[in-house]
C-alpha cells in the first residue's frame, strides 16, 4: 500500500489565509448570474405504474380556513397529483402545470413499496418488508412521522414489493380535548400488523401472524363498520391454487377473534389479478361493508364479511355473478374506486363492464354490472384497453377507458360518471386525443380526473408513456372542440445513461460564405461583398454601440419560462423555426442523451429546452411483435464542427454538412436474444444520417431467409406505402438504426486515425466490427492496428485478471474473416480480489486538434522543472478484495479492501497502486455529510470509490471507516486522495514520457507524489474541467451527497502542498501550506440554491474562450452551469467601463491633433534658431 495518510489532526490559521484567496474564482456567480449562466430541470423520474399503490393518481386534499384562499378544487379542497418513480421519488405535482409541489428521495437501499393516502396526508411503506414508515403532509410535503417497525434483515422480501404491505388511515376514541385520535393500522411483512399513533407514532399493540407467512401472506386491512374490529385478507398457497383466509382482530387489544376468522371455499390461479377486496356502496364510503371478489374458473365470486361482533361462528357464503356475458371472466382490475364499491372486470375476449358492489337493506350486499364499454374487445385496429378511475365534483366515482386506435393514429377515451339514479345514466361521448406515439413511444398507464363541474361531460386524463414522457389531457364539454394537451414532463430524462456535448456550426451569412468560398469565383466574390456592403452603416453603428454600453449576457435576448424549465414541464409547442447556431463565445452547444426508456434528446445548453428528440426503434424485434427494450451503451460524436464529410464509399467530402453523432445501443428482447445495433443520427435536426437502416417487413424476412409465396397486389401496395413514409420518418418518427452484431459487446471504442473517427465494437468472441464499413475506413483501421491496445476483465480458475489485447488481421485468404483480439499481457489478481471497473483517461483537450497538453511540466522556484509524466495508455482499475484473517482472540473475520491500480495498457505495467478498507454499511444517520437521511435506512458499505484520471493528476475520494494509530487514531470521514505523477527521480529528469515507446526502459523511470485530505462531505461524481487548448488550469467538479454541485481548484489538491515552514521558493511557486481538511465553503457551490439531486456523472466541455469550461451534471436532475478555473483572462468582464475607455482613446486622440501642429512649429523656430 503505497498510501500516505499523514493528516495532522489540526487547523493551522495560515493554511485558511493562504486558502482564502482560491475562493475568488468561484465567487464570480452572482444573483443577476441565475439562470442566465446555468439551468436546472427539477426531475421526479418515469412514474412506477406496475401497481395502484405506486402508480401516479389524482387526490383531493382538505384545506384548512388559511389555505382555501389557493384552492383549486371545489368544497374546500386542491386537487394534485402523487406518484413515485423509478428513481425511489415519491413527488406531488399539481396538474395546473405541471409543476413539482414538493417531493421526497429515498435512499437507494430504501425503495418505496407504495403509498396510501388520506384527505390531508400521505403514508410510506418502504425498505424490505416495509421496515420504515413515513408519513407527509400532502400539501407541502412536510415529514410528520417516521418509524422503523423493524430491522431490514428481517424483512420478507415479496415479489410484487407492494404485496403484502398497507396503511390504514382511522379515527378514534377521544383525546384530552375530547377529539377523536388518528390512528394507523399498519401490515408489514405480509404477517404483521400494528395500531399506531399517527402523531407520536406510539405503537398500541401489535399481532404476528402464528405462522409468520410461511402459509399465508396477509395483503389487506379492512376495518367493520362498527369500529370493533378488523379485518386480514391474506392468500394461502395450495398445490394448484391460492385459496382465501380472513383474520379478524379486536380494534382494542390486537387479539384474533376466533368466530370471525377462519378459511374461505375458493380457488385462485393469479391472485395480482383475480382477487379484490371492496367496501360495499353505501352512504359513506367508511360505513360499507367489506366485500372479498375473486374469480375462479371465469366466474366471479363475492363474500361480504361481518361487520359486527357476534357470537355466532362466521360461516362463508360465496355468492356468484349472475349475468356476466357470454364471454368468460378473466381478470379484476383495480381502478382506484375500491372504497366506493367499484371495479372493472375483464373478459377473456378483452371486452370489460364496470362491476358494482351495494348494500341492499341492511344486511344484503349485491354485485352487479351497471356500464359495458361498447367496442371494448380486442380487435386487430385497437391495441389494448387501459383502465381509471376517480371522482368527480360531486364525489361520485368515474370511471374512464383509454386505447389508441390504429385506425385513425390516435389515442381514444371514454368516461363513465355514476349518476344519483339509474333512469339518468348517460352513454359517455368518445373523444380522441392526437397523442404523438412516434415521438413518446406507447401508452403504458392511465389516471383519471372526474369531472369538476356540471358543464364538463370529460375528465383529465394524465397519460404515463414507455419513454418516460408524463402528459396531461382534458376535452371540452362540445365535442366539436379539439382535446387539450395542458403539459408535458420528459421525466425519461432521469434515466439518462450516456450524455455528450456536440458543438454548433456558426449561424448567420459567415457560415454560409465559408461554405460558398470554395465554389464561388473571383467576379461572385466581389458581387456579393458589393451587395453586403450595404450594411456597413449599421455594422458602425452597432460597433458604436458595442462600446459604449455594459456587455450583456448571451441568452438574455431570449425569453425563458425559467420556472418551467425549472419544472421540466413544458407546454407543447409546435414552434420549429430556431436557427441552431453558436453564439460569439461558443457557449450554446448541444446536449444530447440517451435514456434507458429508449429515446435521445438533444438539449439547449444556453436554454436547457429540449430541441428534439427521437424513439428508439426495436427494429425486427418489434416488427415480429415481440416485446423489448433498447439499452444505450456508448455515444460518440463522430463529426464534429469542421470535420470532413464522409461518402457512403468513405471518400473524403466537404465541411459543409451538420455535425453528427453514433449511439450504440444492445437491443434486448423479451425472448432473451441480443443484438447490438447502431443509430446513426444528425446532431442539429435528430434524422437518420441512414435512411437505408429503415427496412420493409418483406425485406426482413428476406434477410432471416423466410421466402414468400408470391406477393399479392396489396402486399405491393402495402410495401408502396412503406417506401413512402420514409422521407416523413427521417423528420421525427422512429430510428431503427443498424444491426451491426448479432449478438452482446464487450467493448466499444472511437479511433482516431489519419483525420477520421472509426468506432470498434468488440463482439464475445473478441471479433472486431468497424463503423463506418467502408473500404476507406478498413484500410485505415488495418493501418493503425499496429499501435492500438486495451485491457479486457477475464476470469479464469476462479480468479480475476487483466488481460491486455491487440488486434490482428485474418489471413489473406481468409479476408471475410473478421479481426480478432489476442492477449498480449495478464495481470493476475490474488485471490478473493474482483475488478469492480475499468476507467479510462479523461479528454486532456476540448476541440483542439492533436494530441498532448498545453504544458508538459511545472517549473518550480528553485527554476528548475518537474516534467510531468504523460502516458496516454493509462487507465485506472477499481476491485474489491475479500480477505480472511484471524483476529487477536483467534476469531476467523473477513476484512473487504478496495484497490485502485493505474495500468499501462501497452504492457500492463502498474504504475500505481493503493488500497483502503471499504466502509462499513452505517445508518444513514449516523453517515457524515447526510443529515436529515431517513432513519432505519442503511447508506455506505461496500467500495464506492469515486475516481479520475486527467493527464498526470489522479484524484480519488473514499469513507474512511477506521484509521489504526498515530496522531488521528480512530477518526473517521470522508477522504480525497491527490496522486501526480513526474518523469524521472528529481527535477529536470526528462524521459519525453507523452511520445516514448511503450516499450522502452524509461517508461518506469517515474515518482509519484500523494496526499490525503479530509473532505467535508460524501459524493456521487466528479470530473475535472476541459477548456479548448488545455491552458487554463483545471478545477475539480464534484457533486455531493447533500445535492449541491462545488468547484474546487486544482492548487488546493497539490500533493507537493509543504507541511512544514514555508521557504522562499515554495512561496515563488505559489504553492500552498498542507492543511489536512478542505473547508465546505458554500461560496463553493456552482449550484447555489438548487436541489440537484442524486447526480450519478458530470461531463464537461470547451467553449469557445480558453477561460471557460461548460459543466453538465445529471442523475435524477439534470444542472449546466459555465466555470472559469482561471478567472475571463480573456474577455472583458460586465463591470469594466467601456464608455470611460472610449472617451480615454478619444481625448488622447483629439490631444495628439491639437498638440502635433504645436510640436511642428517648436520643432522648427528650434531648427531657425540652432
Amino acid at each position: 500500500m503505497r498510501l500516505l495518510a499523514a493528516i495532522s489532526p489540526f487547523i493551522t490559521l495560515s493554511g485558511l489565509l493562504q486558502l482564502s484567496h482560491l475562493t475568488q474564482s468561484v465567487y464570480a456567480l452572482h444573483e443577476s448570474d441565475v439562470g442566465v449562466v446555468d439551468w436546472h430541470k427539477h426531475l421526479i423520474g418515469v412514474p412506477h405504474s406496475n401497481a395502484p399503490v405506486t402508480a401516479p393518481s389524482f387526490v383531493d386534499v382538505n384545506l384548512d380556513e388559511t389555505e382555501k384562499g389557493t384552492a383549486i378544487g371545489v368544497n374546500g379542497t386542491k386537487t394534485v397529483i402523487v406518484t413515485t418513480t423509478g428513481n425511489n421519488v415519491l413527488a406531488v405535482l399539481d396538474p395546473e402545470d405541471g409543476a413539482v409541489l414538493w417531493r421526497h428521495i429515498f435512499d437507494a437501499e430504501d425503495r418505496v413499496a407504495g403509498y396510501y393516502k388520506s384527505s390531508t396526508t400521505l403514508a410510506t411503506l418502504s425498505g424490505p418488508g416495509g421496515s420504515t414508515l413515513r408519513t407527509f403532509s400532502l400539501l407541502t410535503g412536510s415529514l410528520l412521522l417516521e418509524k422503523r417497525l423493524h430491522h431490514p434483515a428481517n424483512g420478507a422480501l415479496l415479489e410484487p414489493a407492494h404485496l403484502g404491505k398497507q396503511v390504514v388511515f382511522s379515527r378514534e376514541g377521544n383525546d384530552s380535548n375530547g377529539n377523536q385520535k388518528d390512528v394507523l393500522y399498519v401490515l408489514t411483512n405480509g404477517c404483521e400488523v400494528r395500531k399506531l399513533d399517527a402523531q407520536s407514532g406510539k405503537e398500541m399493540w401489535a399481532w404476528k401472524s402464528p405462522d409468520q407467512g410461511s402459509l399465508t401472506i396477509y395483503s389487506d386491512i379492512l376495518i367493520s363498520p362498527s369500529s370493533q374490529h378488523i379485518h386480514l385478507i391474506g392468500l394461502s398457497s395450495s398445490t394448484a391454487s391460492f385459496t382465501l383466509h380472513t383474520t379478524a382482530l379486536s380494534i382494542s387489544s390486537g387479539e384474533v377473534i376466533e368466530n370471525l376468522s377462519g378459511g374461505v371455499p375458493s380457488s385462485i390461479s393469479d391472485p395480482l389479478t383475480q382477487f379484490f377486496v371492496v367496501r360495499a356502496s353505501a352512504t359513506s364510503k367508511d360505513t360499507g361493508k367489506p366485500v372479498i371478489l375473486w374469480l375462479s374458473k371465469s366466474t366471479l365470486y363475492y363474500l361480504p364479511l361481518p361487520s359486527t361482533s357476534s357470537s355466532k361462528q362466521f360461516k362463508p357464503r360465496p355468492q356468484a355473478l349472475k349475468n356476466s356475458g357470454s364471454a368468460g371472466l378473466e381478470k379484476l382490475v383495480d381502478v382506484g374506486l375500491g372504497k366506493e364499491g367499484h371495479v372493472v372486470v375483464g373478459r377473456s375476449d378483452g371486452s370489460s363492464l364496470v362491476l358494482r358492489v351495494a348494500e341492499q337493506g341492511e344486511e344484503e350486499v349485491v354485485a352487479e354490472s351497471v356500464w359495458e364499454f361498447e367496442g371494448s374487445a380486442t380487435t386487430s385496429t385497437q391495441a389494448e384497453s387501459m383502465y381509471a378511475g376517480g371522482l368527480d365534483a360531486r364525489g361520485a366515482p368515474a370511471v374512464g377507458r383509454v386505447w389508441w386506435d390504429h385506425a385513425v393514429q390516435k389515442a381514444s377515451a371514454d368516461v363513465y360518471t355514476v349518476q344519483s339514479e339509474a333512469s339518468t345514466q348517460q352513454a359517455p361521448r368518445p373523444f380522441a386525443f392526437a397523442f404523438d406515439t412516434q415521438s413518446h413511444g406507447v401508452l403504458s398507464h392511465v389516471a383519471l380526473d372526474g369531472p369538476r363541474d356540471a358543464s364538463s361531460t370529460h375528465a383529465r386524463v394524465l397519460i404515463t408513456t414507455t419513454t418516460g414522457a408524463v402528459q396531461l389531457w382534458s376535452a371540452p364539454s362540445s365535442l366539436e372542440l379539439e382535446p387539450v394537451l395542458h403539459w408535458t414532463r420528459e421525466e425519461g430524462l432521469a434515466a439518462t445513461v450516456v450524455a455528450e456535448f456536440v458543438e454548433l456550426p456558426e449561424g448567420g451569412k459567415g457560415a454560409d460564405i465559408i461554405a460558398r468560398e470554395s465554389e464561388e469565383g473571383f467576379p461572385g466574390r466581389l458581387s456579393r461583398q458589393i451587395v453586403d456592403a450595404q450594411g456597413f452603416p449599421n455594422y458602425v453603428v452597432n460597433f458604436i454601440k458595442r462600446f459604449t454600453s455594459s456587455p450583456a449576457p448571451a441568452a438574455a435576448t431570449v425569453v425563458i419560462d425559467y420556472r418551467a424549465l425549472s419544472n421540466a414541464a413544458t407546454p407543447p409547442s409546435n414552434d420549429s423555426t430556431t436557427t441552431l447556431a453558436r453564439d460569439a463565445f461558443g457557449h450554446r452547444q448541444l446536449i444530447i442523451t440517451a435514456t434507458l426508456f429508449g429515446k435521445v434528446y438533444a438539449i439547449d445548453t444556453s436554454t436547457g429546452a429540449i430541441v428534439w428528440s427521437r424513439v428508439l426503434g426495436m427494429g425486427w424485434v418489434g416488427r415480429a411483435g415481440m416485446g423489448g427494450r433498447v439499452i444505450p451503451v456508448k455515444l460518440f460524436v463522430i463529426r464534429a464542427v469542421g470535420d470532413e464529410a464522409v461518402t457512403s464509399e468513405g471518400d473524403a467530402g466537404d465541411v459543409k454538412g451538420d455535425p453528427e453523432v453514433v449511439l450504440v445501443g444492445q437491443r434486448r428482447a423479451d425472448n432473451s436474444l441480443v443484438d447490438t445495433v447502431i443509430f446513426h443520427i444528425n446532431a442539429l435536426t435528430g434524422e437518420d444520417v441512414l435512411p437505408s437502416s429503415k427496412k420493409s417487413a418483406s425485406d426482413i424476412l428476406a434477410e432471416l431467409g423466410v421466402e414468400s409465396e408470391g406477393e399479392s397486389e396489396e402486399a405491393e401496395k402495402e410495401k408502396e406505402k412503406e417506401e413512402e413514409k420514409k422521407d416523413d420518418q427521417d423528420n421525427g418518427g422512429i430510428l431503427e438504426g443498424q444491426d451491426i452484431v448479432a449478438g452482446p459487446v464487450v467493448e466499444v471504442y472511437i479511433l482516431n486515425a489519419e483525420g477520421r473517427k472509426i468506432i470498434v465494437l468488440l463482439d464475445e468472441f473478441l471479433q472486431a466490427y468497424i463503423y463506418p464499413s467502408n473500404p476507406t475506413a478498413e484500410s485505415v483501421f488495418a493501418r493503425a492496428l499496429p499501435s492500438l491496445s486495451f485491457p479486457l476483465r477475464a476470469h479464469v480458475e476462479s480468479r480475476h485478471r487483466i488481460v491486455g489485447h491487440k488486434l490482428g488481421l485474418p489471413p489473406k485468404d481468409q479476408s471475410h474473416f473478421k479481426p480478432t483480439a489476442y492477449p498480449t499481457w495478464a495481470i493476475s489478481l490474488p485471490a478473493g480480489e474482483e475488478i469492480q471497473a475499468l476507467l479510462p483517461q479523461a479528454p486532456t483537450m476540448g476541440h483542439a486538434k492533436g494530441s498532448g497538453v498545453a504544458s508538459v511540466g511545472k517549473v518550480l522556484g528553485s527554476r528548475k522543472t518537474l516534467y510531468k509524466y504523460l502516458d496516454e495508455r493509462l487507465f485506472v482499475v477499481k476491485t474489491v478484495a475479500r480477505k480472511n484473517k484471524v483476529d487477536e482472540e483467534g476469531n476467523a473475520k473477513t476484512d473487504v479492501m478496495c484497490g485502485i491500480y493505474v495500468v499501462d495498457s501497452a504492457k500492463g505495467t502498474i504504475v500505481y497502486h493503493a488500497e483502503v478498507k471499504a466502509s462499513p454499511p452505517v445508518p444513514s444517520s449516523d453517515a457524515p455529510g447526510t443529515p436529515g437521511a431517513g432513519a432505519g435506512t442503511v447508506r455506505g458499505g461496500g467500495c464506492d470509490i469515486k475516481t479520475n484520471l486527467v493527464e498526470n493528476w489522479l484524484v480519488y475520494h473514499y469513507y474512511e471507516a477506521e484509521v489504526a494509530g498515530g496522531s488521528v487514531g480512530g477518526a473517521k470521514g470522508y477522504r480525497m486522495v491527490s496522486v501526480e505523477f513526474y518523469e524521472g527521480q528529481k527535477a529536470d529528469d526528462k524521459i519525453m514520457s507523452s511520445s516514448i515507446s511503450a516499450y522502452s526502459n524509461d517508461t518506469l523511470n517515474y515518482s509519484v507524489y500523494e496526499q490525503a485530505y479530509v473532505f467535508p462531505s460524501a459524493i456521487t461524481a466528479l470530473a475535472t474541467t476541459t477548456t479548448k487548448f488545455g491552458i487554463t488550469s483545471k478545477d475539480l467538479i464534484v457533486a455531493t451527497a447533500n445535492r449541491k454541485i462545488q468547484s474546487f481548484p486544482r492548487r488546493i489538491f497539490d500533493p507537493r502542498r509543504p507541511s512544514r515552514k514555508m521557504t522562499a521558493e515554495d512561496q515563488e511557486e505559489l504553492l500552498i501550506q498542507y492543511d489536512p481538511l478542505i473547508p465546505n465553503d458554500p461560496k463553493r457551490a456552482l449550484s447555489h440554491n438548487y436541489d440537484v439531486a442524486n447526480v450519478q456523472k458530470i461531463i464537461t466541455a470547451p467553449a469557445l474562450l480558453e477561460s471557460t469550461s461548460l459543466v453538465f451534471a445529471y442523475g435524477l436532475d439534470m444542472f449546466l452551469t459555465r466555470v472559469t478555473p482561471s478567472n475571463t483572462f480573456d474577455v472583458l468582464s460586465e463591470s469594466f467601463n467601456k464608455v470611460q475607455l472610449v472617451l480615454t482613446v478619444t481625448g488622447l486622440l483629439v490631444a495628439i491633433l491639437v498638440t502635433r501642429p504645436m510640436v511642428k512649429r517648436k520643432s522648427l523656430r528650434e531648427k531657425w534658431y540652432n
